[in-house]
């Protein structure tokens, strides 16, 4: 190659039937890129869709106002359906009212989230009252809250009036009712609501498929103002395809030098919850799908795997099943700047490759994970060497906003090192599950920066009483972590600033210094086995009055720019 070599994509949608894949010989060569690139003067886009249009809409039930359609012998499960670029609600009870926070939930009974009478399967009580399927139950889940994780689970039955008089057992399917991680991280008084039965279609906006039918039925009651038929009739689309976009090598034979540029993303698709439920044990990271621990990566509508040199810039990514971005493998050199995220079931940017090295995660707003999977992470780094999260913004999540670092099930060589997270917009997130913050850190991590950073307006869930023991902060160094340096943050408006979780004694070599704070600073120096907390020259400002003039800089500096 003499220069970059540049695939231009008309305006227009594309639909995708299979991933579309990228290896080594796809790859740029004497330092050029092969680039892909979607249109820059126009106001149509180029869309990648792992969607189908559903049409052929009926009346089904006037009184309710229920819609059917029938759907391609071809069509596999899903688990979103998007009305006019909206997002649709899977049927469920109690009826959303808050799609931000999946608000409201019903209250289990307290620590239900166990085996009960000696049983080696999980069982879930509730109070007798709280049970509106009857005794028809197919296809339907029950969705929970375990403080820093969701669980979806199928629903086998229910033995009613046990254990007390007053209380049902919800019987859980197999295999995922011996799953440990649905008995882990057990909440009192847990937060739950049914999801996915003909039963619980009751709402504007809400939709059922009936996958047992030949042909499978789509139901769906439209939102005000929109009509099924004729030619004002709405735009269905049912996502069928799990990862748009691969770019893979093989371990050294590495795929490298390719770009994307200015191309939409759109209506991924991800099953594996249909046949063994959701639950995994923190970040939405690998669900578990058998009793003997096996995982399953969570995966991403874009994937990017043992490569090198790989720019995403200018793109979007939404309507997923899954995460957006995905990174694994080996992975270095890369590029993921001026993207938007929006509308994501799990989690936004992940970069779990072991090892990463040398990545740059940069201007990219980052909104509306965790819309299906709520312990979805906004911008997560698992095991990295010299990464840069630069000016990015991170709002309206459920979880944290921006995850750096790993602990449990590491490597004995944990490689990560160096990194920087710099001048970051976090707000608004950790709105639904706790134990986490704005920005948070886990496992050993030496000489990383936590830096120039403006996180603000984090309260404690409304879906936990108090909290419930749990942190929910701005800036949270938990358990593991080492070699952190948090410095020149402006934190506002949280319910406490500052956590570094000691009880461990597995954290040390900890810098929390000349931070701007107007809340509890929550933390205080201190010396654990693994070395020195030290706190010092934070600056307290009082709620409500003007910023001094070095925290007013950071916060108009913070963000995308």
């Amino acid at each position: 190659m003499t220069g970059n070599i540049i695939v231009n994509l008309a305006p227009g949608n594309y639909t995708l039937t299979n991933t579309f894949e990228l290896g080594p010989q796809d790859s740029g060569s004497n330092g050029y890129s092969v680039i892909f690139q979607g249109p820059t003067t126009t106001t149509t886009p180029a869309v990648l869709s792992g969607g189908i249009n559903v049409t052929g809409w009926t009346l089904h039930d006037s009184n309710k106002n229920i819609w059917k359609a029938p759907l391609p012998s071809t069509t596999v499960n899903f688990r979103q359906l998007y009305v006019n670029g909206t997002r649709a609600i899977r049927a469920r009870w109690p009826n959303v009212t808050n799609l931000d926070t999946g608000a409201p939930y019903m209250r289990a009974v307290n620590n239900t989230v166990s085996n009960i009478n000696g049983s080696s399967t999980l069982n879930f009580v509730i109070r007798a009252a709280d049970w509106p399927l009857g005794n028809t139950v197919a296809g339907a889940e029950v969705v929970w809250l375990g403080h820093w994780t969701n669980k979806h689970a199928r629903i086998a039955g229910y033995t009613a009036n046990k254990p007390e008089p007053t209380q049902h057992t919800i019987n859980i399917q197999s295999p995922e009712n011996t799953f440990n991680s649905f008995t882990f991280a057990p909440q009192s008084n847990t937060p739950y609501f049914y999801e996915h039965a003909y039963a619980l279609l009751d709402a504007a906006g809400e939709w059922y498929l009936d996958a047992k039918t030949t042909p499978k039925t789509l139901y769906y009651i439209p939102r005000s103002g929109e009509a099924m038929t004729g030619t004002r009739a709405v735009s269905v689309v049912a996502p069928q395809l799990g990862t748009l976009v691969s770019i893979a090598g093989v371990n050294d034979a590495r795929a490298h030098h390719i770009q994307w540029r200015n191309v939409s993303f759109k209506h991924s698709n991800w099953t594996l919850p249909d046949n063994v439920g959701y639950g995994v044990f923190q970040s939405a990271l690998f669900a578990q799908t058998s009793a003997q621990g096996a995982a399953e990566e969570v995966p991403g509508a874009f994937s990017v795997k043992n490569a090198s040199a790989i720019t995403l810039r200018r793109n979007t990514f939404s309507s997923t099943g899954a995460h957006g971005l995905l990174l694994s493998g080996l992975v270095n050199n890369y590029v993921v700047s001026d993207n938007q995220f929006s509308d994501l079931s799990a989690g936004g940017i992940y970069d779990v490759a072991y090892p990463s090295e040398g990545g740059l995660i940069s201007r990219n707003l980052v909104e509306k994970v965790g819309r299906a999977y709520t312990d979805g992470v906004g911008i997560l780094s698992k095991w990295s060497n010299n990464l840069t999260v630069s000016y990015n913004e991170v709002r309206i999540a459920p979880y944290i906003g921006i995850e750096q670092g790993f602990f449990a099930a590491a490597p004995t060589d944990q490689p990560y090192k160096n990194n920087l997270v710099i001048g970051n917009h976090v707000h608004h997130v950790m709105q639904v599950q706790d134990d986490g913050g704005g920005i948070y850190t886990l496992g050993s991590d030496l000489g990383t920066k936590v830096q120039d950073n403006y996180v603000h307006d984090i309260t404690v869930p409304g879906t936990f009483v108090n909290g419930d023991g749990y942190p929910s902060v701005c800036i949270y160094i938990d358990q593991g972590s080492k070699g952190r340096y948090v410095s020149n943050n402006v934190v506002s408006n949280c319910y406490g600033s500052f956590k570094v979780n000691a009880s461990q004694n597995d954290v040390g070599d900890i810098n929390i210094v000349g931070n701007f704070y107007n809340n509890d600073l929550g933390v205080s120096s201190g010396l654990t086995s693994a070395g020195a907390i030290t706190v010092s020259g934070n600056i307290f400002v009082v709620p409500n009055t003007a910023w001094p003039a070095g925290a007013q800089s950071v916060i108009n500096n913070a963000g995308i720019r």
